[in-house]
Order: C-alpha cells, then structure tokens, then sequence
C-alpha cells in the first residue's frame, strides 16, 4: 500500500494561526484515513522542547518511506513544505496539490 505525506505550511509568527493550520493538517490525515489512505501527518510530531530544525529533519525521514507528496492549500509559502516538495520530485515521488 502507498504512503502519502502532508504537506503544508504548519508554523506561523501568529499562534491562532498555528492552530489553524494544525487543525487543517488533521482534518486531512482523518479524511485520508477514513477512505482508507495510509498517510503521515508531520503536525504529528511530539519533540519536547523541539525547534524548527529537528521538526523538518524527523518529517524528511518520515517523507522518505512515502510514495506520494499531497501539498496542502499554502505550501509555497512554507519552507519546510517547499524542502520537502524539493525532496519529493528528486525521488520521484508522485505530487498531488490541492485544488
């Protein structure tokens, strides 16, 4: 079974914002799970006192076991997001954006 990775920006200077966008990443892993799709949420990641870097570095391990990139509404403006799409498309991975 194929392994999709979100993506999307997830951090943000506004913490309403922050949690906008957390609630958006695990509305789309439930909607991905419900219909059967084995997906990583990186919003999933629980480092203790983790800073951007280690964040970025543990969800590119992640991305590296997936076969697909789902990029999220946003993406471009995230770097993160965009490392990872970067990521994606030298490995070959297939790319879905949202509409």
């Amino acid at each position: 079974m194929k392994k999709v990775y979100i993506a999307g920006p997830i951090s943000d200077d506004d913490k309403k914002q922050v949690a906008k966008n957390l609630e958006r990443f695990f509305a789309k892993e439930k909607e991905m799970k419900e219909t059967g799709v084995n997906c990583f949420n990186p919003a999933s990641i629980k480092i203790p006192h983790g800073k951007w870097v280690q964040y970025t570095a543990r969800g590119i391990m992640e991305l590296l076991t997936c076969d697909i990139i789902y990029l999220m509404k946003g993406w471009k403006r995230s770097l993160g997001a965009s490392q990872e799409y970067e990521i994606a498309k030298l490995r070959g991975l297939e790319i879905i954006e949202e509409a």
